[in-house]
């Protein structure tokens, strides 16, 4: 009679089964799991990152009591109607672009082919254009600045 054995968990039955010393026990190896853990690091640092989503604004007010002090567009956000009093300041880059923005003492800043279409610089308003920025159909009112240098354009 076989002295030495195993016992085996069956799991189609739910009992625990005395079996041969050669019979090997359930589960997966250290080697499989090995390499299922690799495989799995490889396959996440191969795939492409989640890409990031651009931002719509819409009717925001920055400064003098506004919902925020400043604001930063970039590649695919867009800002529309935005009022920009003083103290508040917006950033525009990299793809960004602001729409309708009306400036009452604060400051815009268009850059890096960010592009600022019918903006209107009221007293103590200023905005900026630089380094590859572009502002079109702006209208300066009185006291209001429009500053373009450094390979900005404004038409």
């Amino acid at each position: 009679m076989n002295k030495v054995y195993n016992t085996v968990w069956n799991e189609s039955i739910g009992m625990w089964v005395v079996t041969s010393e050669l019979t090997r026990k359930g589960g997966q190896r250290p080697r499989q799991i090995r390499r299922t853990v690799l495989a799995g690091l490889v396959a996440g640092l191969l795939l492409p990152s989640a890409p990031t989503l651009a931002t719509a604004w819409d009717s925001v007010t920055l400064g003098s009591g506004g919902t925020s002090g400043s604001m930063t567009l970039n590649a695919g956000d867009t800002a529309n109607n935005t009022t920009i009093n003083s103290g508040g300041q917006q950033y525009v880059s990299s793809g960004g672009s602001a729409t309708s923005t009306t400036i009452n003492g604060g400051l815009q800043y268009v850059s890096s082919g960010g592009s600022a279409t019918s903006t209107t610089i009221n007293s103590d308003g200023w905005q900026d254009v630089n380094d590859g920025g572009s502002a079109t159909s702006t209208t300066i009112n009185s006291g209001g600045w429009q500053s373009v240098y450094n390979s900005g354009s404004a038409t």
